[in-house]
């Protein structure tokens, strides 16, 4: 197993309610992981996303992260929700409802 450096100080993380994907901030970022398996090989960087934040305040926390959306709140009660591309999650629904063919 290879460690891999996410970011200089990770303020948070959490997983997905429902699908394999896993969320951090980092460095006023928010960073996603679409496919956890990728952590552990080469496609480390292909599956995963930074959204810059910079309005994210102190010791900012995930309160939650569902479906393609994902609520930062901050030390002082402040909440911010950013929406991320659902491809992924159609993608899962897909998958686990077997009509990928279709």
């Amino acid at each position: 197993c290879e460690l891999k450096k996410i970011g200089s100080h990770v303020y948070s993380a959490a997983w997905n309610e429902e699908y394999d994907q896993v969320a951090a901030i980092s460095d006023c970022r928010i960073l996603i992981w679409y496919q956890t398996k990728s952590l552990h090989d080469d496609l480390f960087s292909m599956a995963s996303e930074s959204i810059d934040c910079p309005g994210i305040g102190k010791n900012p926390r995930i309160a939650n992260f569902a479906k393609a959306a994902i609520t930062v709140e901050s030390n002082d009660g402040n909440k911010i929700t950013t929406v991320i591309s659902p491809v992924f999650e159609t993608i899962h629904e897909y998958l686990l409802s077997n009509k990928w063919e279709k």
